[in-house]
C-alpha cells in the first residue's frame, strides 16, 4: 500500500484504514476458498492448475469488468493511478487461485486421514467457524475504528 500512496503523491502512513485490505482479503478469501472446494472437481488439470483456472475465472468475473466498463474506478476508490493499479491488483485473483489450489492439494492428502467418512459437515463447520471468527474480528475492528474517529 505504500507504493499506492507514493504513486498518488501522498505521504505513506499507517492508519486503521490500512487494515481494510487485510480484512477484505480474509473474508473474500474464505468465501472463495469454500467455493473452490465445490468447483474443483469440475476443473481440468492438476491442483495448482485448477486453482489457476479458478483464479482466472475470478479475474474475468470481478476484475475485468472494472477495467473495461469502469475505467475511472481506480480514481474513485483511490486504489492507484493509471496502470499501476492494474499491475498491483490485477494479478491478485490469479495468485490467490494458484495458492488455494496448492493448499487444497495439501488438505486433500491430510483431511481424509483425520476426518472419517461422512464428516463433511464437520469440515463445513470448521470453515464457517473461520468465517465467523473473521467476521467477529471485523466487528471489533469497526468498533475500534469508530472510537478512534470519535476521538479526533
Amino acid at each position: 500500500m505504500r507504493i499506492v500512496a507514493v504513486a498518488a503523491g501522498m505521504k505513506p502512513v499507517f492508519t486503521l484504514g490500512s487494515l481494510n485490505p487485510v480484512w477484505i482479503g480474509a473474508v473474500t478469501g474464505a468465501a472463495f476458498g469454500l467455493i473452490f472446494i465445490f468447483v474443483k472437481p469440475y476443473l481440468p488439470g492438476s491442483h495448482w492448475l485448477k486453482g489457476l483456472i479458478f483464479g482466472l475465472l475470478l479475474f474475468l468475473a470481478f476484475m475485468l469488468p472494472l477495467y473495461l466498463w469502469q475505467p475511472d474506478f481506480r480514481a474513485e476508490l483511490a486504489l492507484a493511478p493509471g496502470y499501476l493499479g492494474i499491475a498491483l491488483f490485477g494479478p491478485l485473483p490469479l495468485i490467490f487461485g494458484a495458492l488455494v489450489g496448492m493448499a487444497a492439494q495439501r488438505l486433500d492428502r491430510r483431511l481424509p486421514a483425520v476426518l472419517p467418512p461422512g464428516s463433511t459437515a464437520r469440515a463445513g463447520f470448521v470453515a464457517l467457524l473461520i468465517v465467523g471468527v473473521v467476521g467477529a474480528g471485523m466487528v471489533v475492528y469497526g468498533v475500534i475504528a469508530a472510537i478512534v474517529e470519535a476521538g479526533r
